[in-house]
């Protein structure tokens, strides 16, 4: 099988997706984003795994202060809520669509007691192989 590029040009990718009929019940959507502000010395990095087939979503995300990760959530098991990606609320992480495609506000708290807020921009690039490999 050969990948086609998927084109996100359009608003309506900014939120979910429905899995395809027939799809796997590992079918997912995934989010990430990572970030780094050098005047503060911090970095972000948010993961997370829609799987609506089985109604769960897995997380990884944590904050780091001074080269120390200041606050850290995983879970494999996180039951899915009913939001979409445009304003969704999962166990310590809130992401808010600024501009459909374009900006994002991603909030996160930890049981540390750390919590960031940052505004992130998002360079979309339309995704896939041009006359790459075959997959099999």
């Amino acid at each position: 099988m050969s990948i086609e590029p998927v084109p996100f040009t359009d608003e309506s990718h900014d939120g979910g997706h429905t899995p395809p009929a027939g799809s796997d019940e590992s079918w997912q959507e995934s989010w990430y984003t990572g970030w780094f502000d050098p005047e503060a010395n911090a970095a972000g990095f948010y993961h997370l795994g829609l799987q609506r087939n089985r109604g769960v979503a897995d997380l990884w995300n944590w904050t780091a202060v001074d080269g120390e990760v200041a606050g850290k959530y995983q879970s494999l098991t996180t039951p899915l809520p009913d939001d979409d990606l445009s304003d969704l609320r999962l166990p310590g992480l809130h992401i808010q669509t600024l501009k459909p495609l374009r900006s994002y506000q991603v909030d996160a708290a930890y049981p540390s007691g750390v919590s960031s807020s940052v505004v992130l921009p998002h360079h979309r690039q339309q995704l896939g192989l041009e006359g790459g490999p075959e997959l099999r």
